[in-house]
C-alpha cells in the first residue's frame, strides 16, 4: 500500500469520524493511479462505519425536498445565513466585478430556488456557497428542477427570466417561462460559472 493511499484513508476517516461527510470520490481521484486501491479501502470503511447523525441543515434539506420546496434555501435559512451574504461571498471569492452583483443576485437565487441544475455550475461556485454557509462542498443539498423546467428555463434570455421571487409551484412556472420567447444573447462569465448557457 502506498503512503499517499495511507495518507488519504486516514484523512478520510479521521473527517468522518468528526462528523464532517468528505467526498469519497474527491478522495480517489487525488490517489491517481492508486485510485482503485484507495476505492476498495473507502469502501470496505464505509459499509462498516457507524453512520454518522445528520446535520440538523441536511434534515431541514430533506424535509424541504419531501415538502416540494428549495433545498439549498432550507439549508441556508437553517444556518442563519443572508442571502446577501452569501452574495458577497461569491463576488468576492470569485473576484467578480461589482458591477455583475445584480446578475449574481439573479443566479444564485435561481440555483437557491431550484431553477438551475447544480450539476452544471462551477465548483468554484460551490466552495463559495459552501463556505458562506460553513459547510463542505458535499453537504450542500440541491433541488433537482424538473425537466421540462430546466430546459424552458435555459432558453430563455436573462432579462426575459423570472424576477427573484419564490418559484410557484412548477406547472405554473413552466407555463410562465414558455410563454416567454427566447432571445438571443451570448453567456459571460457569471452565466459560465452558473452553468447557464444560451
Amino acid at each position: 500500500m502506498s503512503d499517499l493511499v495511507n495518507r488519504l484513508y486516514d484523512e478520510y476517516r479521521t473527517r468522518y469520524a468528526a462528523g464532517e461527510r468528505p467526498d469519497a470520490a474527491d478522495y480517489v481521484a487525488q490517489a491517481g493511479d492508486a485510485g482503485d486501491a484507495l476505492a476498495e479501502l473507502l469502501d470496505d470503511f464505509l459499509r462498516t462505519a457507524p453512520a454518522p447523525d445528520p446535520l440538523s441543515e441536511t434534515v431541514a434539506a430533506v424535509r424541504a425536498i419531501a415538502a416540494g420546496e428549495p433545498a439549498l434555501l432550507a439549508q441556508r435559512t437553517a444556518r442563519g445565513v443572508r442571502r446577501e451574504a452569501v452574495v458577497d461571498a461569491l463576488m468576492t471569492r470569485l473576484r467578480l466585478k461589482k458591477a455583475g452583483r445584480p446578475k449574481v443576485e439573479e443566479r444564485y437565487h435561481e440555483l437557491e430556488t431550484g431553477l438551475l441544475d447544480a450539476g452544471r455550475v462551477d465548483t468554484r461556485v460551490l466552495d463559495a456557497i459552501a463556505a458562506a454557509l460553513g459547510l463542505a462542498r458535499s453537504q450542500l443539498v440541491f433541488s433537482r428542477p424538473p425537466e421540462a423546467l430546466l430546459r424552458a428555463y435555459l432558453r430563455m434570455p436573462p432579462g426575459a427570466r423570472p424576477a427573484a421571487e419564490a418559484p410557484a409551484a412548477p406547472h405554473l412556472l413552466l407555463a410562465r417561462l414558455e410563454a416567454r420567447p427566447p432571445g438571443p444573447g451570448e453567456p459571460d462569465e457569471i452565466d459560465r460559472l452558473f452553468g447557464v448557457e444560451s
